[in-house]
Order: C-alpha cells, then structure tokens, then sequence
C-alpha cells in the first residue's frame, strides 16, 4: 500500500513521510509497521503526526459551513509518520538518505521476512543498533519486535526475551 513520500531527511536514519492526500487508509498504519523506500531503503515507522491548522482550532467543523475551504485537505497534508532507517534489500545497514520525494509503501508480510533473513537466515541485528544508541525509546522497539513476532511466529520465545530486554535496558 502506497503510504506517501519523504517529505523530510533529519539523517541517514531518520526520515518523515507526508501521507498523500488522496490515501485516507494510509492514516491508519500503526507503530512498528515495516516501510520500504522506491529506492530499497527500509524503515519502520516509530512517530505519527497529525496538524490541524490553526485557524481550525476550536472550531466545530459540523456546525461551520466549510464548503469550498481546504480544512479536509489541509488536515490530510499535515499528515505525517515518522520513519526509522533500518537497512535495505542488502541487509542492516543504511549507508545513504533518501531522496526527497521518494515513494514510500507499507511492506507486506513476505517482504518483512526477506527483509529479516539477508544471509539466508534469521536475524534482527539491527535492534542491538537501536537500542545500544538510543535512536528510539523502549515501547517502539517493542512494537518492532512485537510486528517481527507476527511475520515469524515460530520465533515467537526469542521476541518474548528481546521485548523483556528492551523494556529492562530503559528501566536500569
């Protein structure tokens, strides 16, 4: 599914995509869903966003006549998810930024398993990466690993013991 397009690069690892006005359902993916970008990057949402315009502040918008405003758009194009690079088709790596405007869809599940087996086999390397730096707080890394659970249940034990690791690093 078509999410949206970079519409902002804070590093190599950190992007935001604007949702496209047109992809109402794209509003709805939730933390830990696994991205890829039109040029192989891969990511993994950890943020949203959403803005209303501030002359719509306080206002009840069924009660305003609002035919012919932008409020319905503006509120979509002031949509936004925050993007955490993981790797690309390659592996765990993210040695480059996106491109401005660059396409970005949500992953299905056969994508997130190949994703996850780079050499053949399984791994999720990068979440000693996220947490030993910390690029995001505990709860997203569990999401993470919780959507890795799902694509890979039989791995269901060793999740459960890095989602238990996850939340003790943050607590010591």
């Amino acid at each position: 599914m078509f999410l949206g397009r970079i519409c902002e690069v804070r590093s190599f690892r950190d992007w935001v995509v604007s949702v496209q006005r047109e992809e109402e359902e794209a509003l709805g993916v939730e933390m830990g869903s696994f991205v890829k970008l039109e040029g192989g990057l891969v990511g993994c949402v950890v943020g949203a966003e959403q803005k209303v315009p501030e002359e719509y502040v306080g206002r009840d918008i069924e009660d305003d006549d609002v035919s012919g405003s932008l409020f319905p758009g503006n509120i979509v194009d002031r949509s936004r998810y925050e993007v955490l690079g993981l790797g690309d088709e390659n592996g765990f790596v993210v040695d480059r930024q996106p491109g401005l405007r660059e396409s970005v869809e949500l992953m299905g599940e056969e994508e997130v398993q190949e994703f996850h087996r780079p050499d053949g086999d399984f791994s999720v390397s990068y979440v000693g990466d996220l947490m030993d730096y910390g690029l995001v707080g505990p709860e997203p890394v569990v999401t993470i690993l919780g959507k890795v659970q799902e694509a890979f249940p039989e791995r269901g034990g060793m999740m459960e013991s890095l989602k238990s690791h996850a939340r003790r690093v943050v607590d010591e």
